[in-house]
């Protein structure tokens, strides 16, 4: 049954219960769930009262406290994260808002911390390297990629001003070697 049912259907269900019967037993003779059945009759306990509850929120005008904005946004689902999209032209709102990706700088500092310890000996080979972190090679050679980004998309990346749609997946990806490429690649000026 879709819908509120009427308070006296209502009436004659926790009746039936209350004279004895399960919750069950009063599903299979007036046919609706057993779930609604127990509610109902659990509701009744508690309120003793045979009415539904009330839907929806408040209707009408706002009040003077209250203030109701619309603002134009798209969202968009990009390696698993929802992301809000500032409106074109808006550009400088989300220069103010800079975040930090949280993500991108561990795998930054991931990826210089992993080359300076094969470069100091400390893991003589990268098998030693997955071993002791229990990660597998192909991830440590697409992390250690990232010691080859611009070093303006790197300050970028952690002062939280890359460009918006720059996720770690992206950077995964088969990059440009040449910094200039980089910046064409994900929309921004890297080199000076």
């Amino acid at each position: 049954m879709s819908g509120s049912n009427s308070q006296d259907f209502r009436r004659k269900v926790i009746e039936h219960v209350k004279k004895g019967n399960s919750c069950h037993s009063a599903s299979m003779k007036f046919e609706i769930a057993s779930n609604t059945v127990r509610n109902w009759y659990k509701r009744y306990k508690l309120e003793v009262n045979f009415l539904p509850r009330k839907v929806g929120g408040k209707k009408g005008r706002l009040s003077k406290e209250e203030l109701s904005v619309f603002m134009p946004m798209r969202l968009k689902k990009r390696c698993g994260r929802k992301m809000v999209l500032v409106p074109e032209g808006k550009a400088q709102l989300a220069a103010q808002n800079a975040s930090i990706d949280t993500t991108l700088v561990k795998a930054l500092v991931r990826a210089h911390l992993w080359q300076r310890q094969l470069q100091s000996g400390k893991y003589q080979t990268m098998q030693d390297l997955c071993d002791a972190n229990k990660v597998t090679a192909k991830y440590v050679q697409l992390i250690l990629r990232l010691n080859f980004l611009a070093p303006k998309l790197k300050e970028a990346i952690l002062l939280g001003y890359q460009p918006r749609h720059m996720k770690l997946a992206d950077l995964m990806q088969n990059i440009p070697s040449l910094w200039h490429e980089q910046g064409e690649l994900f929309g921004c000026e890297v080199v000076s």
